[in-house]
């Protein structure tokens, strides 16, 4: 049986995963089995952690951190797709960070009222989506495997994941408060944009984007769900786009998100898609589990049934 390795961002959580961990490591390897622990930071270097590790013949790994951390780990793997074991090799978790998106599609267990997803013998084989994009310095390929976005969702995530200000402090003391207050700077300085956008290869129209949310999986941010049936495993992106609108409907949506009760109307765009292509002339922000990143160009897709991940 492989070991797990373990794969701990401590800066996850507004820098408070570290101290989450801490509390939950005994009770993990009770109930799941001991594993290689590697922390990242200074000198570590993820993809060498993960090339390293496939070469001695592990295939079990684990992210402990938030969205951002299963990411990082998730995209690392991804760029070793190349090795002859990778079809064997699969990805866990421990919810440790500001937003567990990642563990809201699953089953899973906890582990002091933390969400883990480590039970190896209970696998499935999951999409994964493809972003391939241009920002000033040329041609970008990330992976995601929770969803994306662009417009004022991209723009809120961007918000939040600033390391200083009261953004900082509140990640640490306060998750919810803290995507309320980057939620709301975002959208009380949102301007929508002229995007073109193409759906499966088709002629592009131009909208005037207000949110774009490209999803595999429901929960948008932090609990909060959109009513759009979307699988894991169903060789499918999710959409949900809304043109044109003002600050204030916009706020109005967000509110209908944060109490659960949001379902889309006749002004909303939704279904599922193949691909997805976004142009702009003007640089816009992109958001992938999390992460975000500027572009002009953005062009999502799936790669089906790539990998396995623990339920």
């Amino acid at each position: 049986m492989n070991a797990m390795i373990l794969i701990l961002n401590p800066r996850a959580g507004g820098g408070a995963a570290l101290k989450r961990w801490t509390t939950i490591r005994r009770d993990v390897i009770r109930r799941f089995g001991r594993f290689t622990e590697v922390h990242l930071g200074g000198d570590t270097r993820l993809d060498d952690v993960v090339a390293a590790a496939l070469l001695r013949g592990e295939k079990q790994f684990v992210a402990a951190g938030g969205d951002g951390t299963v990411n990082a780990v998730l995209n690392a793997l991804i760029r070793c797709r190349s090795h002859p074991d990778f079809s064997e090799v699969k990805l866990g978790a421990v919810g440790i960070g500001s937003s567990n998106d990642f563990h809201r599609q699953s089953t899973g267990n906890s582990a002091a009222g933390i969400p883990c997803r480590l039970d190896f013998q209970s696998c499935r084989r999951q999409d994964v989506g493809r972003i391939e994009a241009i920002d000033t310095r040329g041609s970008v390929r990330r992976y995601f495997i929770v969803n994306a976005s662009l417009g004022v969702t991209a723009e809120g995530n961007a918000r939040f994941n600033r390391e200083r200000g009261p953004i900082a402090l509140l990640k640490r003391l306060n998750t919810p408060a803290a995507i309320c207050w980057a939620a709301l700077g975002a959208i009380g300085r949102h301007s929508n944009i002229d995007i073109n956008i193409s759906i499966n290869g088709e002629s592009a129209r131009t909208v005037r984007l207000s949110n774009l949310a490209v999803l595999k999986n429901t929960s948008i941010s932090a609990g909060l769900r959109a009513a759009i049936p979307i699988g894991a495993d169903d060789g499918r992106l999710g959409i949900w786009m809304e043109e044109g609108l003002s600050r204030g409907v916009l706020l109005k949506i967000f509110s209908a998100l944060t109490a659960g009760r949001f379902v889309p109307t006749e002004t909303s765009t939704i279904g599922e898609v193949r691909s997805l292509r976004a142009t702009s002339a003007r640089l816009f922000s992109v958001e992938y589990d999390g992460e975000t990143m500027s572009a002009y160009d953005v062009e999502f897709s799936l790669l089906s049934a790539c990998l396995e991940v623990c339920q």
